[in-house]
């Protein structure tokens, strides 16, 4: 990562000074190494809630957008992606970008300060990793940004990630950008910071419904949330003295599973996370054979987590996204588990009578309000009555999981999701012949841990991914609304044509693909359209938002899908998330990492 003689010059290319409120592009003259070097965080609810992770270095800031924000628990590793640099004066910015400018949206000052490199600030730039301590008002203490490596094709370095060191500072299972969501500026919240700069409505709408995503609820719970802190302080002292009373007095403990973790396991007392990034698979080419390996069948639906404390229940999706109100029923069946508190890893699916999951079901139910409908197949247990599983090996966890979920009565919504010992390759030819998606292999002896690595991997019968709308072409009958959907992938972050799929939906799909569309409608497309390509004449291009799962037999040489199938759009991946898949030899994905 290279200083550049013109630092500012991109950042000045992506805004429009007339437009926007933002700093001119003015590089300091940087200074003197015995004051120290300021740092800041701004929240920033943009197309996408992030928040910008920025150290004074050379007279400008360097920049990184950090997506789920900043964690004082040194277990989690945040993605930071490298941004362009920004000027000195843009360490006390906070305020609304004007909507349709690069980054509109509203910009809190989250957290500020000065920072300290515990080592040569360039070298560990260039080199990938950079320690360093923060003194701010809400980040303290030791820090390291560590760089990815690129893969594959992919030769882009922009990803790294951002890392609490362990020290004093530091705040296992703590939510921070939840807990302390106001400016160290003004003192405000994201909305009343719209609001006092006048956003527009949309902008202000947008500001709310980030709150609530930084607070880990949805934007439909909040105002209850707020009503209810309305109701006054008397309220919430004669609620405090009761649970201090309950609390003195003695009560049994709930009969919970004894656990059958050997003597000397790796469990650990730990108070239950607030929420736990889920474990990813790797795509690989072929099923491990060895002994060491559990194999599992592939399921087709919505990864759930699910967080318990007490009598409350928390239903998360994979990147955070409170599904509690959407999933009574479920939310019910881990409320009647025998145990205090918990934490659970699984998928919320659509079975039908043959036991097989269906994601087009899935996705019918939801639509219908038949949510309750829905069934919670848990493979992992991360938590059990303040004790943290996660160091623990997978067959201690799934042996705990399985006795913890024994005496759930059929009518539940729960279900343990069962593993085969060994044998990847049969299991996976047996998975194909049943008609199934494929199967994820998880190392028997490996702890869990919140990335994509090569203790999961994941090997497909069929070819099935995410995709990006781009758009959608004039249908042929004046009744179908669309024709087909344009769909792109991020690839060397940029988003290309991957091409367009018109099967698979039905006129309700298309009317429903139609009305989200509608909303997303832009002037201009989000791609380079592909010359040459006659099936985008009289194409409406859209804000590249929706996440479309898409079957398909191949990709073509020239990076198109052939014979595609539409099945369902997904809620629970973000559209920048969204790649292609390209499976890895199995011998490269079982290297384990230090």
């Amino acid at each position: 990562m290279a200083r550049r003689k013109a630092p500012l010059a991109e950042y000045a290319r992506k805004r429009d000074f007339t437009r926007t409120a933002e700093p001119g592009p003015r590089a300091g003259r940087g200074r003197a190494r015995r004051r120290p070097l300021s740092f800041c965080v701004q929240e920033h609810a943009a197309s996408r809630l992030h928040w910008d992770f920025r150290l004074e270095l050379d007279g400008v800031l360097v920049s990184w957008a950090v997506p789920k924000g900043p964690s004082l628990d040194p277990a989690d590793k945040r993605l930071a992606v490298h941004v362009e640099d920004h000027p000195l004066d843009y360490g006390g910015f906070e305020g609304v970008i004007t909507e349709g400018e690069y980054g509109g949206g509203t910009v809190m000052l989250w957290d500020r300060g000065t920072w300290e490199p515990l080592e040569d600030a360039r070298a560990g730039l260039r080199k990938g990793s950079l320690k360093f301590r923060l003194s701010g008002r809400k980040l303290r203490g030791g820090w390291a940004l560590v760089r990815l490596p690129a893969r594959g094709d992919d030769a882009d370095d922009r990803n790294w990630l951002l890392i609490k060191e362990r020290d004093e500072q530091a705040r296992p299972g703590s939510h921070i950008v939840g807990e302390r969501d106001k400016s160290v500026l003004s003192g405000l919240d994201l909305v009343r910071i719209a609001k006092k700069h006048k956003a527009t409505e949309r902008q202000v709408e947008g500001a709310r419904r980030a709150a609530a995503t930084a607070r880990g609820e949805t934007a439909e719970a909040a105002p209850a949330r707020r009503a209810a802190s309305r109701r006054g302080a008397t309220g919430a002292r004669k609620a405090a003295a009761g649970r201090a009373a309950a609390r003195a007095r003695p009560r049994a403990r709930p009969a919970a599973p004894a656990l059958g973790l050997a003597r000397g396991s790796s469990a650990s007392r730990a108070a239950p996370p607030a929420f736990v990034a889920p474990e990813l698979c790797t795509l690989v080419d072929a099923a491990p054979a060895g002994d060491d390996w559990v194999h599992e069948v592939k399921l087709d639906g919505y990864r759930l987590l699910a967080r318990r404390e007490g009598d409350e229940v928390l239903l998360w999706s994979r990147n955070r996204i409170d599904w509690s109100a959407r999933l009574p029923a479920v939310a019910a069946a881990v409320r009647a588990l025998p145990a205090r508190s918990l934490y659970l890893d699984g998928e919320l699916v659509h079975a039908d009578a043959r036991g097989r999951t269906s994601f087009e079901g899935l996705k019918a139910d939801l639509s219908a309000g038949h949510a309750d409908a829905l069934t919670y197949v848990v493979f992992d247990l991360l938590h059990l009555d303040g004790r943290d599983l996660r160091r623990a090996p997978l067959l201690e966890r799934k042996a705990a999981l399985e006795q913890l979920l024994s005496k759930v009565p059929r009518r539940s919504r729960l279900r343990y999701l069962p593993h085969a010992e060994g044998g990847g390759p049969a299991a996976f030819r047996a998975a194909c012949r049943a008609g199934l998606e494929g199967i994820v292999c998880k190392r028997a002896d490996a702890g869990y841990r919140s990335e994509r690595g090569g203790d999961w991997i994941k090997v497909k019968c069929v070819r099935r991914q995410e995709f990006v709308v781009l758009g959608f072409t004039p249908p042929s009958r004046r009744d179908f609304l669309i024709g087909s959907l344009i769909l792109g992938v991020h690839e060397r972050g940029q988003l290309r044509y991957a091409g367009r799929v018109g099967t698979g939906f039905d006129a309700d799909q298309r009317a429903d693909l139609h009305r989200r569309l509608q909303h997303l409608a832009a002037r201009q497309p989000p791609i380079e359209p592909p010359r040459g390509e006659p099936g985008l004449r009289g194409a409406t291009w859209t804000r590249p938002a929706l996440v479309a799962e898409v079957a398909f037999t191949e990709w073509t040489s020239d990076g198109r899908l052939r014979h595609p199938s539409f099945q369902g759009l997904r809620e629970d991946k973000p559209a920048r998330d969204v790649v292609v898949e390209r499976s890895k030899p199995l011998r490269a994905a079982r290297a384990r990492k230090p």
